[in-house]
């Protein structure tokens, strides 16, 4: 089959947590839904499980960066679902810090992003995987 892209409504927000190693802890029904997985087949796993081939590793570099130093980070990201097939995410990644000042889990809503930055996203992550520039120099 075709690596296709999945659409899904602008209202759908697709949720999760993690550990901090990045091993799913939650998911809700949106998310399971679009990826394609039940929500038995995600617990437990790590969140690359969805990580789309496209996506270079840079991206997840400034991700985990920025959220083990305590900031949350956004950023348009392509994933898997299970099978084939693929969708687009406008990510919002934030760190959730407990009463002793130590991040616990880490939390991602994502929605559907529109197709000039999906067009956007994919020219810069096509660039970044030919080694053409670095992701620090993207202005956007």
């Amino acid at each position: 089959m075709a690596d296709e892209r999945v659409k899904y409504s602008q209202n759908d927000n697709l949720i999760s947590t993690t550990t901090e190693d990045s091993h799913i802890t939650y998911c809700n029904e949106d998310f399971c839904q679009v990826a394609g997985y039940e929500e038995s087949e995600l617990l437990n796993k790590p969140h690359n499980a969805i990580r789309h081939d496209d996506m270079p590793k840079a991206a997840f570099e400034q991700l985990w960066s920025y959220i083990q130093s305590g900031k949350s980070w956004m950023g348009i990201v392509k994933n898997s679902c299970k099978g084939s097939g693929h969708y687009w995410v406008s990510a919002f990644v934030t760190p959730i810090i407990g009463k002793d000042g130590k991040i616990h889990e880490y939390q991602s809503v994502r929605t559907q992003p529109d197709d000039e930055q999906i067009s956007r996203a994919s020219s810069l992550y096509k660039g970044l995987k030919k080694g053409r520039f670095q992701l620090t120099d993207y202005n956007g």
